[in-house]
């Protein structure tokens, strides 16, 4: 079979523009996800935080604890509990050289709700008193880091008295909480300005026989900010599935007229032959000779669609047989010793 140098041509086009596109779309892919996060030109800046809110619980003479004091490895029993000491250390740093202004203070919040029962259920609440413990500083930093280190004593028996105050005279069931917060304010300028306000919590039930004490944060350790708006994870995965299905859909086409080109130098025997074979290869059975007896009456059907009819009927398999010698491919049946044959032939193709 020689191909004409023009058909060489679109098949060898065909092949590098499924290759090339193919990679382009892959690479694309790999890059998406590599970046998804963002891509390190588009980085603004980046802020990193040091923290730390270490306290020690400071317990009132008594027969049961040796301890004057206690870490955050206990639980704590109130009424043992003299005060608390507590330390807020915040440490912020920039990795652009730019002056930063800050603002921060301390408060104190007493969080009140009521409790729940089967006909009153509240989510607000229902008493929020603000104490400021801190007055408030500001200052400036030109080395792109600012550090923060307060030290405070939280007098727990002044929250509880407020509270069991509030539940005596109004008469309400309520759970409280006492919530200490540094709250930090960043400014800076950059291309994207810095706006950042911080806070480190540290949350103390009230009014209950033993606690707990939680701590919490607004901020992450690291935050990388970006030039431009970042797209979303849906718009990611479905540009990725675009490009898959672009992938699959270009080795298809290319494919298709790769099988096209070659199908103009193959005969029309053998693309009948083939498209036979696959339609019909759940039915067709290849055998590597036939021997035919005189006993067997031969009819000859002249389409094979008629052979698949007599098939069905029958619930036989289709025999498939390639004559080398004649260039013939016979499909057979067999039943009641009569042989239903389709021959298809190389003559004339």
């Amino acid at each position: 079979m020689k191909i004409k140098r023009k058909d060489k041509i679109i098949i060898f086009l065909s092949i590098i523009v499924m290759i090339t596109a193919s990679l382009i779309l892959i690479y694309n892919i790999t890059q998406i996800l590599k970046y998804r996060e963002g891509h390190p030109k588009d980085i603004a800046y980046t802020m990193r935080i040091e923290d730390s809110n270490n306290y020690e619980v400071i317990l009132k003479a008594n027969p049961f604890l040796t301890n004057d004091e206690l870490d955050s490895s206990f639980s704590y029993i109130t009424s043992l509990v003299n005060y608390i000491n507590t330390n807020f250390t915040y440490q912020f740093a920039i990795d652009k050289k730019i002056p930063l202004n800050f603002d921060y203070y301390i408060k104190a919040n007493i969080v009140s709700k009521t409790e729940s029962d089967a006909t009153t259920e509240t989510l607000k609440p229902v008493w929020n008193k603000e104490f400021i413990l801190t007055d408030h500083r500001i200052g400036t930093s030109n080395n792109s880091k600012i550090t923060i280190s307060e030290n405070l004593r939280i007098d727990l028996d002044y929250y509880n008295d407020l509270v069991n105050l509030f539940k005596t005279t109004l008469n309400i069931p309520i759970t409280s909480t006492i919530e200490v917060k540094l709250m930090v304010s960043i400014k800076g300028k950059l291309d994207n300005n810095i706006n950042k306000d911080h806070y480190m919590l540290m949350s103390i039930p009230l009014d209950v026989q033993v606690f707990d004490i939680k701590t919490s944060t607004n901020y992450v350790s690291v935050e990388t900010i970006y030039n431009k708006e970042l797209p979303k994870k849906e718009i990611s995965y479905l540009i990725i599935i675009i490009y898959i299905s672009s992938i699959i859909a270009i080795i298809y086409i290319g494919m298709f007229i790769i099988q096209r080109t070659y199908n103009r130098y193959k005969s029309k025997f053998v693309l009948i032959r083939n498209k036979i074979l696959k339609d019909y290869s759940d039915r067709i059975v290849t055998i590597s000779n036939f021997v035919q007896d005189n006993k067997f009456k031969t009819i000859n059907v002249t389409e094979f669609d008629e052979l698949v009819d007599l098939a069905n009927e029958a619930y036989e398999p289709i025999l498939y047989w390639a004559r080398k010698d004649t260039k013939e491919s016979w499909f057979i049946i067999i039943r009641d010793n009569i042989i239903y044959r389709y021959v298809l032939s190389k003559k004339g193709s």
